[in-house]
């Protein structure tokens, strides 16, 4: 994993060594500006530490979503139900880097150089199109539905004392509205986010999901009342306890 986590980085550091630092940049997350001055320093943080500026925006925006759709409810403020959506922030700013930049870059290794490419040589890059193609594929069809969505439910489960295994039976329930909301939003939105420079990728990524979360936290932020449901329940008992949109059917 710190592998995985060095590989971007590397990439360009090994570029930049050979004296080819166009070639650095095209290849790497992390890119080599002109930082001299107090200004082009903060200017051009986002570019020289892609890490640090994700990090900085997901912690603090997603905890920034569910506050501002909980005022927006008119309810008392639940402090469990922000501190969830502000532990899973720091959990998605590491695990988006982990998959989005240093898995996919294994994955798809032409992927970051094709990111870093000018507009109108992307146009031409049919191999790179077919790349961006497969990371939408691969994070709408197999991270989000098996990773993504998992982790939430279970983030919100221990934040209400409730076992895991009774989470992911909620999240059985919800499996179909829940896919269907994220590939609406991220199916388009992917391809901004993964079609960007590399470094841009994670800060478009969060900045739109500020709108995602707050959609996350109206949709299955309640965290009080919630029917419980065992563990073993069957498949047709499910339904009793609701699935779906909140205001459509009952949330859970």
């Amino acid at each position: 994993m710190r592998a995985m986590f060095r590989h971007s980085r590397v990439m360009g550091r090994r570029r930049l060594s050979a004296g080819c630092p166009q070639d650095a940049n095209l290849d790497s997350v992390a890119q080599v500006v002109d930082a001299k001055g107090p200004w082009a320093a903060v200017v051009n943080f986002p570019k020289r530490r892609p890490f640090a500026t994700n990090m900085l925006l997901c912690t603090s925006l997603t905890g920034l979503a569910d506050y501002q759709m909980q005022m927006a409810g008119g309810k008392t403020f639940d402090l469990k139900r922000w501190a969830c959506f502000c532990a899973f922030g720091v959990y998605q700013g590491v695990a988006q880097w982990l998959v989005y930049v240093s898995l996919f870059a294994r994955i798809f290794p032409g992927a970051i150089r094709f990111a870093n490419l000018p507009l109108a040589e992307k146009l031409r890059n049919r191999a790179g199109a077919g790349q961006l193609l497969g990371q939408i594929c691969a994070d709408l069809l197999v991270y989000i539905p098996v990773v993504y969505y998992p982790v939430f439910y279970v983030f919100r489960g221990y934040f209400h004392d409730e076992t895991p295994a009774t989470s992911l039976t909620r999240y059985w329930c919800n499996l179909r509205v829940d896919w269907m909301a994220n590939i609406a939003f991220w199916g388009p939105g992917d391809i901004i986010c993964f079609g960007a420079p590399a470094w841009m990728r994670l800060p478009i990524s969060h900045l739109a999901g500020f709108g995602w979360n707050s959609i996350l936290s109206w949709l299955r932020g309640e965290l009080t009342d919630l029917p419980e449901i065992p563990a073993d329940a069957s498949a047709e008992s499910l339904e009793s306890f609701g699935c779906g949109i909140r205001g459509l059917q009952p949330q859970v």
